[in-house]
């Protein structure tokens, strides 16, 4: 989702990265050169929260699936831990396999993309003219301005850094290659997507179905767009698929001011079938409806 972010975070973000100044990048490593051509593979792949196989990806599906099996390097499935991950890198001067960590929701990581090299990222998007895995160019305005941090998994000789973490080799489909030595299994992460909006101050309804693989966790953050202060009831609806009657499954009031975001308390879907996220305002008006659609 693409949510409205304050100027002074826009100015911060534009200050890490700018048009026309990002440096030569060193020739690429043969681990690099394969990332980067297995990445490279999925383009057109559709888009699905949660999902993470050749079928759809979400943004941190995508990354952790492409270091898994291309090189072998087990990375966090949410976006919201990648600040941590490798060690900081210079935004002006990436190199391939590098992950941009980006703020598209105001609140905090919530999207991932990896460097291509000449000033390109492959990422999983869900929003915008095109969606699904795309490439994208670093300088374009909506993701340069949403930008956090750069963060570096992979040396420029093809190992992970000292603070990645490795999961061993791994074939082409993730099975371990042929006489490697066994490693024990990653922790179990629950699934947790970030999912942003803006309130507006004119009502909007979006009739398209968002996808969502079964249990996977939505975050979803809400930012005031409506130009002044007000109080919103947040509502979750499972949705009848024969009569249509809609079964409230949580409500949340927040107060926010002009611009202000706030986080609500993770929804895991569960059930497949068809939810409704409504925001109402003064008087019980409707102000957003968004409709998703859980799948296998």
């Amino acid at each position: 989702m693409r949510a409205t972010l304050p100027l002074i975070a826009i100015a911060a973000a534009a200050s890490l990265l700018s048009a026309g100044a990002q440096e030569p990048a060193p020739a690429i490593s043969a681990e690099q050169k394969k990332l980067v051509d297995y990445a490279l593979r999925f383009t057109g792949v559709p888009y699905k929260y949660g999902a993470q196989s050749p079928a759809a990806f979400d943004c941190s599906g995508f990354v952790q699936y492409v270091y898994r099996n291309a090189v072998g390097m087990e990375l966090p499935r949410s976006a919201r831990y990648y600040l941590t991950v490798g060690v900081a890198a210079d935004p002006k001067a990436p190199q391939a396999g590098d992950i941009f960590v980006y703020n598209t929701v105001g609140s905090g990581a919530s999207h991932v993309a990896l460097y291509l090299g000449n000033g390109t990222v492959i990422h999983a998007i869900s929003e915008g003219p095109k969606t699904g895995v795309v490439v994208s160019a670093v300088t374009e305005r909506y993701w340069s301005a949403r930008l956090m941090a750069v963060r570096r998994v992979l040396s420029p000789a093809g190992q992970a850094t000292a603070e990645g973490r490795e999961a061993g080799p791994t074939g082409t489909h993730g099975q371990a290659a042929a006489g490697a030595s066994s490693q024990p299994p990653a922790p179990t992460e629950a699934v947790v997507a970030e999912l942003g909006f803006s309130i507006p101050d004119k009502p909007e309804k979006s009739t398209e179905r968002i996808p969502i693989a079964p249990g996977t966790q939505i975050a979803f953050t809400v930012s005031n767009g409506t130009g002044r202060a007000g109080t919103f009831i947040v509502y979750l609806y499972s949705i009848d698929a024969a009569s249509y009657k809609l079964d409230e499954l949580h409500r949340q009031k927040v107060d926010l001011a002009a611009g202000e975001s706030y986080a609500l308390p993770p929804w895991t879907f569960q059930k497949p079938g068809l939810y409704r996220l409504m925001v109402k305002g003064d008087w019980g008006r409707v102000l957003l409806e968004r409709s998703y659609v859980v799948e296998p």
